[in-house]
Parts: C-alpha cells; sequence; structure tokens
C-alpha cells in the first residue's frame, strides 16, 4: 500500500545520541493519548531509547487539501510534545482502502512499528465511548492479533514507575517471558503471580521454577535483579477471567501483565471475554505480549 500512504515526519527536542530501543506511542489529540506519550516517554528515558510517536488522522470527506491538513497536525503534534527528549512525530492519512477503519488504525500502527524496529507499542484507554479519533478497545482487540512487539495500553494519569506488577501466568513459554517482562518493566515493583489451577502445591512449586529461570536469565541485563522474596504466588480456582478480576481488584496494581498464547487458551482469554473486562478498561495499565 506504499502508493496510497501519506506519511509525515517531523523532529521534536533533543533527536541526537540514543541507540536503545524505539517506543511507538499512538496519539489522537486527546487527555488520554498525552497519559500514554508521557508513559512512553518515561520508559525510553529507563530504557536510554527513544519515542515515536503516530498520529493517524482520519480526514473529513471533502476536508479540503490533504498536505495542508498533514502541515497543520504535525504542527500541533511538534508544539505538544517538544521537550520531549528524543522524539519523531509522524503523521499519516488513514488509507481509504480498509473497509474497517479500527482494522486499518491498527494496520497501520503495525507496521509503522516494523519499519522503526519498535520494541513497544504504547496506546491510551478509551473505554467503550466511540467517536470518531477514539482509540476503541475493538481496534485495540485487532491490535493485538497483528502487532509485531508487546502493547502498553495505559490508563494511569500518574506517570510514577510501576511498583505492585500482577502477572497471569500458566506454565508456558509466553508465562516465563511474561515474568521476565514485568522485571524488564518494573525491577524495583513487588510481583503478584496469578494461576489458575486445582493442585495449590504443584503449581505454587512451578511458579517457583520459573521465577529462578527469569531471575538467571535477566543476571548481566538489568543492575538489579529482583529478589525471590519480590515475588508472591497466588493460586485461584474458578472461572479464569473472575479470578484475574478478583485477583486485581484485591492487590490493586499499577501494571498488569497478560500473554495471549498458552496452555490454558489464555490467547482466546485476552481477546475476548478478558478483553472486555481489561483491555476497554482495565484497572490500571495492561502489558500484552504475544508468544511467537
Amino acid at each position: 500500500m506504499a502508493d496510497k500512504r501519506s506519511v509525515k515526519s517531523v523532529e521534536v527536542g533533543d533527536n541526537g545520541g540514543s541507540d536503545g530501543p524505539a517506543i511507538l506511542v499512538a496519539s489522537n489529540g486527546t487527555a488520554r493519548g498525552a497519559c500514554a506519550f508521557e508513559a512512553a516517554a518515561r520508559l525510553a528515558e529507563i530504557k536510554n531509547g527513544w519515542v515515536i510517536t503516530e498520529r493517524i488522522f482520519d480526514f473529513p470527506e471533502g476536508g479540503g487539501d490533504s498536505a495542508d491538513a498533514l502541515e497543520r497536525v504535525a504542527a500541533e503534534a511538534r508544539e505538544l510534545f517538544k521537550g520531549q527528549g528524543r522524539c519523531l512525530v509522524e503523521v499519516d492519512k488513514l488509507s481509504e482502502s480498509y473497509t474497517d477503519e479500527n482494522y486499518g488504525r491498527a494496520m497501520m500502527l503495525a507496521d509503522a512499528a516494523t519499519r522503526h524496529d519498535a520494541k513497544l507499542i504504547v496506546i491510551g484507554v478509551h473505554g467503550q465511548k466511540k467517536s470518531a479519533n477514539a482509540l476503541s478497545a475493538t481496534m485495540t482487540q485487532k491490535l493485538m492479533k497483528v502487532a509485531p512487539c508487546p502493547v502498553l495500553i495505559v490508563s494511569r494519569h500518574d506517570s510514577g514507575d510501576y511498583r505492585k506488577v500482577m502477572v497471569a501466568v500458566d506454565f508456558s513459554d509466553c508465562s516465563l517471558t511474561c515474568i521476565k517482562e514485568a522485571m524488564r518493566f518494573a525491577p524495583q515493583a513487588e510481583y503478584d503471580l496469578v494461576h489458575v489451577g486445582d493442585d495449590a502445591a504443584a503449581a505454587e512449586s512451578e511458579l517457583r521454577q520459573l521465577v529462578a529461570q527469569a531471575r538467571d536469565a535477566l543476571q548481566g541485563q538489568l543492575e538489579t535483579v529482583p529478589g525471590e522474596d519480590a515475588f508472591r504466588v497466588e493460586i485461584g480456582q474458578g472461572k479464569p477471567t473472575d479470578v484475574i478480576a478478583d485477583a486485581a481488584a484485591e492487590h490493586r496494581p499499577d501494571l498488569m501483565v497478560m500473554g495471549t498464547r498458552g496452555r490454558s487458551g489464555l490467547a482466546k482469554l485476552v481477546l475476548g471475554s478478558v478483553a472486555s473486562r481489561f483491555i476497554a478498561a482495565p484497572p490500571c495499565d495492561l502489558l500484552v505480549l504475544r508468544n511467537r
């Protein structure tokens, strides 16, 4: 679709120097979009990375010259994001070739992440309210299926460090990845590992083994690797969506981490019933990883 694209890029702030990871943040000009950008900027500072903010502009029918509209949005983005460290602002027109607007936005964000080799996509949460520019839950669900990297859904207005992290685990390879990513995102946090199963003793033993593997894997990668006592294990019984929701209500984490594939079918849960409870209105920031 290269011939149908109209990408415009502007450099904002201090654009020199960083060889760290690129973080792509979806911007739509709202307060929640600004929260997502603040979270991306904070993570970029921690990881010595840089931010690309992607604004997908939906031109109204008969809305004038596209080049002028792109220039206006780029200028608006420059004013919004100046002084925020290394940042590239990219503005793109929603392609008319997409009959499904939400799918189109998801694909264009995924494409931007691939072009810039982004290691993380950050978006704001917008609940169930529908509007022309909102990043709706439907778009977020579609993004989960096509994103080439983890997706962080930001709901907090507080951009401070993550101190309490909850990880949904099921003993799959994706669960190990989730634990490691939780430690990378918040090495100073306390962690609650939540699993749904019947054999609590066996589950806790296996979860402790996963923690040991994650800690060993991150030796030398983190300045400080969290100790074993930073991890609490919770084994619940019942419907996984209810167990996860109850645990979140009890522990009130700053960040939840989930995988989209695993032995217990978390893929279906995250993109289905859990999505309706968490992606649309998460109680905290939500990091979703796809196992590849």
